[in-house]
């Protein structure tokens, strides 16, 4: 089992984590963290190392000067269009200029609509906007501590379930001792760490392009 693109930790992080010695169990350390940033990946709704650029159409409510993109960090933005045609025409004559029509917040993922650099409405209708961006983190080196964290302890849960070779069961003890499977539990304070990396869908006004 090699080890994903997007991981969000390294095997030699990982190693050091559960106190793996040698090479004998890479295999299986690289799949437990492949299905750890798989599973944060789907309980946050989010992808954290980048793939590349994506699109996105919004169509926004009344009075809305700021728009959420599905992904963020921000790398870079590649163009966005403001179309007021029927039908849409994301085209030279759309495209808003960086720092006098929009202004990005890169950490967030936010979109703020200028003119003459001062906040204003985006122009409402559907896909009126669309927005083509670079996301994410570069590799896993520069994943937030507290995310790579997150990771190690839900990679670590998995590995020793395998470990155990015991499955379906929530708790068990044996001669290694007493152990709680990973059944998507968190301690308090992991979960808020997740909570807090969480794509929120209420009300989005985003599809991908």
């Amino acid at each position: 089992m090699a080890l994903s693109s997007y991981a969000l930790v390294t095997l030699a992080e990982f190693r050091a984590y559960v106190g793996a010695q040698g090479a004998s169990e890479d295999s299986a350390l690289e799949a437990s963290i492949n299905r750890a940033t798989a599973w944060i990946e789907d309980q946050t709704s989010r992808k954290f190392i980048t793939r590349g650029e994506v699109g996105e159409y919004h169509t926004v409510r009344p009075d809305e000067h700021t728009i959420q993109l599905g992904e963020w960090p921000l790398i870079s933005v590649t163009s966005v269009h403001e179309s007021t045609t029927t039908p849409r025409a994301y085209d030279a004559a759309s495209i808003l200029t960086v720092a006098t029509e929009y202004q990005a917040v890169n950490e967030r993922g936010l979109i703020r609509r200028l003119s003459s650099s001062n906040l204003t409405w985006w122009a409402r209708g559907y896909r009126a906007i669309k927005v083509l961006y670079d996301y994410g983190y570069a590799t896993s080196t520069v994943i937030p501590d507290d995310l790579k964290m997150l990771c190690l302890f839900v990679a670590a849960s998995m590995f020793k379930e395998s470990d155990r070779a015991r499955w379906g069961l929530s708790s068990v003890t044996d001669a290694q001792g007493s152990v709680t499977r990973f059944l998507g539990y968190l301690p308090p304070d992991m979960k808020a760490h997740l909570l807090a990396y969480q794509r929120v869908e209420f009300e989005r006004t985003w599809e991908a392009a």
